[in-house]
């Protein structure tokens, strides 16, 4: 497992030629799900928790840089044991940061159904955005018409594989890593997935 750490860690620092982030830090941190913040240097705990009954979990994030700006999503699947599936890593142009988090959501969903993931195991997706998982699962009503395609996208897939595959709201503190690969995504301005 530490062979594919290092690789992820020395491909994401191949991406990003200003990451202040060292490779052993990144590769240290992708274990645990937390990143040390390249800006004031300092640990960050992360609570995030693998499911006790092998479910895996898919945290996704997206942001967007002024919003309006340039955006970028990211996620990362990992089993009940803490061990990355997949990642992914994307920059998808100027939007914002609404449209940066159903788009996360959405491209997780996608993945979630393609060949590459295991059809027979249940798969949360967790998002830090409280708005988004409404949206997608429906208990709120959508307020930016221009995001309404997507949403629907969300939801027709989510219902397609209930009870297999949901979406739920979790603390930001939970989604250091999938912040981590959105920035990468949106300083990188590439479209990257990684299944391991």
């Amino acid at each position: 497992m530490d062979m594919v750490l290092w690789r992820i860690a020395w491909w994401f620092k191949s991406l990003g030629p200003g990451s202040q982030v060292s490779t052993y830090v990144l590769m240290m941190n992708l274990k645990v799900g937390c990143v040390d913040n390249p800006i004031i240097c300092r640990k960050v705990k992360c609570p995030w928790s693998p499911s006790l009954d092998g479910t895996l979990k898919f945290n996704v994030d997206g942001s967007s840089r002024d919003n309006p700006g340039p955006s970028g999503i990211g996620g990362i699947m990992r089993d009940s044991k803490g061990y990355i599936l997949c990642m992914f890593s994307s920059y998808f142009g100027f939007g914002s940061s609404a449209l940066a988090e159903v788009q996360a959501i959405l491209k997780a969903c996608h993945l979630c159904v393609s060949d590459c993931c295991p059809s027979d195991v249940r798969i949360i997706i967790e998002s830090d955005s409280v708005v988004a998982v409404a949206w997608g699962n429906g208990t709120s009503g959508v307020g930016n018409v221009s995001l309404m395609d997507y949403i629907l996208d969300i939801k027709e897939i989510v219902a397609k594989c209930k009870p297999r595959l949901s979406v739920i709201h979790v603390s930001r503190i939970t989604n250091v890593a999938a912040d981590f690969l959105t920035k990468q995504g949106a300083m990188t301005r590439l479209d990257q997935v990684v299944w391991v």
